[in-house]
């Protein structure tokens, strides 16, 4: 949770800086700011049976941004994970076969990601224009497309993954060759666009690395968000660059919020309609099936969570102190029993330790202090973002006088 809380923190500060306006959205608004219908924020505590606890904060703003906010990605990603097993699950039941095929380019240094993700997606979108994907989706029950990137020597590496799930019928050896009919028409259509590729440009792969890839992706974020998706040959991918801007790399940072507004309004998994239809469909077979398994007698149903609210944090509070205690608030709140998170809670809110001081690990007697970036001194943050709002604020409340975490934790003038 602190991980993923920080890399949000720094999300938020980098989309901050680069804001034009002075004005906070987004990111920076995510779990920060109650929403207008809210009067207070409610500490909820959730408990199963032979499971951890788990805590929420009900009452807060969500953003939603699935590229952009590591909370909000890991929710969706959930979401994905459970629709692309479904969709196997119901491959398996009717005899569909499944392929992988990789769409990418060759690419180097020199070439900008909004100009390369643009020509990329013009080409994709073509290709399914085509007379040769016409032939193709005439055997289809319909197709699931993934995006991914990576940045490393080279420079950003885009690229889709496409599940091509075949009518049944046909031997896995069969639906390659037929998704291999694509290959030519997708190298045309990156020459058009003035762009190259080589025989990596367009990969097919059978059913057993479809599922691999499905398998993996529902975690590939909460992996990423672990540090421990790393892409090959010293690739990174957004969520390594966020992670290492944190760590002071500025132009990780600079290179993810490049990222971010190219592919802003892309889907990370898209499936086409008929696809949806029939993952809607598998989602209810699958619990109508569960729920006679449990009539049976078959297998005990899964225990009831049990929802219990510890405290109601008032606006004041909540905009004066707790919002700053986001993470020891809902660590408090997870606790091991109930009275236990009670006191941890009351500590929590009422002690002088905020998130910066589990978020930001202290120096211990030998390291040498971090170097000060240029975006990190207020009175630089000040010219970077000449907004009438930051410019009252700083000289009311001398902002230039205290440390960029201070000004962190006060995104904007209320």
């Amino acid at each position: 949770m602190r991980e993923r809380y920080a890399d949000q923190r720094e999300a938020s500060r980098i989309m901050w800086r680069h804001s034009t306006d002075g004005k906070p959205k987004g990111v920076t608004l995510c779990g920060w700011t109650l929403h207008a219908q809210a009067d207070d924020v409610e500490v909820m505590r959730e408990t199963v049976p032979d499971a951890p606890a788990r805590s929420f904060l009900c009452g807060l703003q969500k953003c939603g941004l699935g590229w952009v906010c590591p909370l909000c990605t890991l929710a969706k990603a959930e979401k994905a994970r459970q629709n692309l097993n479904a969709l196997l699950s119901r491959a398996r039941r009717e005899g569909w076969q499944t392929v992988m095929v990789t769409l990418t380019v060759r690419h180097d240094v020199d070439m900008s990601l909004p100009w390369l993700w643009e020509r990329l997606s013009a080409a994709s979108d073509e290709l399914r224009r085509t007379y040769a994907w016409k032939q193709v989706n005439k055997q289809l029950i319909g197709s699931a497309k993934a995006v991914e990137a990576t940045h490393g020597a080279n420079g950003w590496h885009p690229h889709y993954h496409v599940i091509l799930v075949f009518k049944a019928g046909l031997t896995e050896d069969e639906a390659i060759q037929k998704a291999e009919t694509l290959r030519a028409e997708w190298v045309n259509q990156l020459t058009v666009q003035g762009l190259t590729g080589n025989d990596r440009a367009f990969q097919v792969q059978g059913a057993a690395s479809a599922g691999s890839y499905i398998t993996k992706w529902g975690a590939a974020e909460e992996l990423s968000l672990g540090h421990v998706k790393q892409g090959r040959e010293g690739q990174r991918s957004p969520w390594n660059l966020l992670r290492d801007s944190r760590n002071g790399d500025h132009e990780a940072g600079e290179l993810w919020h490049t990222f971010v507004t190219t592919i802003k309004g892309t889907h990370q998994l898209r499936l086409t309609p008929g696809l949806r239809k029939h993952v809607k469909a598998e989602l209810e077979y699958l619990a109508e099936r569960k729920a006679e398994d449990i009539a049976e007698g078959l297998c005990a149903p899964e225990p009831e969570p049990k929802a219990v609210s510890l405290a109601k944090i008032e606006p004041e509070e909540w905009k004066a102190t707790a919002r700053h205690r986001r993470v020891l608030i809902r660590e408090a709140a997870a606790a091991r029993t109930l009275k236990e998170a009670e006191q941890r809670l009351r500590e929590a809110r009422e002690g002088s330790q905020t998130d910066a001081d589990l978020l930001n690990p202290q120096l211990i007697e030998d390291d040498e202090p971090p170097r000060l970036r240029v975006d990190d001194r207020p009175e630089i943050l000040m010219k970077l973002h000449p907004s009438e709002r930051r410019r009252r604020r700083a000289e009311r409340e001398k902002l230039t006088d205290v440390s960029w975490e201070e000004m962190a934790e006060m995104p904007f003038d209320e």
